[in-house]
């Protein structure tokens, strides 16, 4: 259980990282500068033309950060069960 704990971890930091580039690459095509490239989460939406890639990826990268982190807790609390 805690390899398959570890696993929704990675997996979760993959999609993670995954949506962050799609979100990236959705504002380099805008022409925004590099501080709203690296930061575009926290950005508001001032792209007309990518909206919704935008609103798809950062609702992605808040479910796998969400998926992580409980998977972090699961695989701890399993291993302290488990000694």
């Amino acid at each position: 259980m805690v390899v398959a704990a570890k696993l929704m971890v990675v997996l979760g930091i993959a999609g993670a990282v995954a949506s962050w580039v799609v979100g990236s690459l959705c504002y380099a095509r805008g022409n925004a500068s590099w501080i709203q490239i690296v930061c575009w989460p926290f950005t508001g939406n001032q792209l007309n033309n990518h909206n919704a890639t935008l609103n798809k990826a950062r609702v992605a990268l808040i479910a796998c950060i969400l998926v992580a982190v409980s998977a972090t807790s699961i695989a701890t609390n399993l291993s302290r069960l488990s000694r």
